[in-house]
């Protein structure tokens, strides 16, 4: 996938509408959708570097069972381009990043036996910023980027199963340490 993505010459922004929206040229040329579509385009009518469809050049590395990949990639890349969109919507309540939030992750990252104990962090911590929200009843609304940050300071956490020393440095919050022998200690 990261050698289709560079030789089909994807280099940022969805589309060209989106590239307007960060104050950019909205040229669609080197975005994921155009770059997107000359790969499913070359899977569909090999273009051998010549031919043109539409004004676009089919990307011909694609063929056979990797197919079935590409479609997956496109797929994955249509439900994040809509996440996106939608969390740059604007605005909203805690109430609603967190509906918001716990449905893209449930829809965007996959839970393994080893993952889900993070998805359900991140569940616990959007429903604490929501149950402190409603517990000085604020109805206010709040941008993306401050969503972000509160959940990132929940999040922001040590994992104690491992135990406090962890390596050669440790870092760690104001505890007595009086029991683990240190011979620097920096505050």
């Amino acid at each position: 996938i990261i050698d289709w993505v560079t030789a089909s010459g994807i280099r940022w922004g969805i589309d060209g509408d989106h590239r307007v929206e960060k104050g950019q040229p909205g040229y669609r040329e080197n975005s994921w959708v155009f770059g997107l579509e000359r790969m499913l385009l070359g899977y569909a009518i090999p273009g051998h570097g010549r031919w043109l469809f539409g004004d676009v050049t089919p990307f011909d590395e694609v063929e056979g069972g990797t197919a079935a990949l590409l479609g997956q990639l496109a797929e994955f890349c249509s439900q994040l381009f809509e996440a996106i969109r939608e969390l740059e919507r604007g605005p909203r309540p805690i109430s609603e990043w967190r509906e918001l939030f716990t449905r893209l992750l449930s829809e965007l990252i996959a839970s393994s036996t080893t993952t889900s104990w993070e998805h359900d962090e991140i569940r616990r911590c959007l429903s604490e910023l929501d149950r402190a929200a409603a517990s000085v009843e604020f109805e206010g609304t709040i941008e993306l980027e401050s969503m972000k940050s509160r959940l990132r300071s929940k999040l922001s956490f040590t994992d104690e199963a491992r135990g406090f020393v962890s390596g050669s440095m440790t870092f760690g919050s104001m505890v007595p340490l009086r029991t683990v022998p240190h011979r620097v200690l920096c505050m």
